[in-house]
């Protein structure tokens, strides 16, 4: 795992099923102070999610999708729902994901091992 502008990133061989991945620029996250509802992603946001990204080795090209995943995905015990981040690389397929927090999940690869 790398830690890059306050977004942990790992790399994944391959995740080929994108299917509940929704595209970046119409992911939504909830708005915890205000119960039922949702905002957008900023750009400030996303720009440093792609750069985060880039740095780790990601070249740019696929769709960047966004997911809620449940707590038992972070590691330090979360205690709420939070967004990952995902985007399959065109070229080779490398799967790059980003968090906020650490994820739990020994089955991904850090991306720092793969510079």
């Amino acid at each position: 795992m790398a830690a890059v502008n306050g977004f942990h990133v790992y790399s994944f061989e391959h995740d080929d099923d994108l299917r509940g991945w929704v595209p970046v620029e119409e992911f939504r996250v909830p708005n915890w102070s205000k119960e039922g509802e949702e905002e957008p992603l900023t750009a400030e946001y996303i720009a440093s999610l792609r750069s985060a990204l880039t740095s780790c080795g990601w070249e740019g090209d696929g769709r960047l999708g966004g997911m809620m995943v449940p707590p038992f995905f972070s590691d330090q015990g979360y205690s709420g729902w939070f967004p990952i981040f995902h985007v399959k690389q065109s070229n080779n397929g490398t799967s790059w994901i980003a968090s906020e927090n650490p994820l739990g999940t020994d089955s991904l690869n850090a991306a720092d091992r793969r510079r």
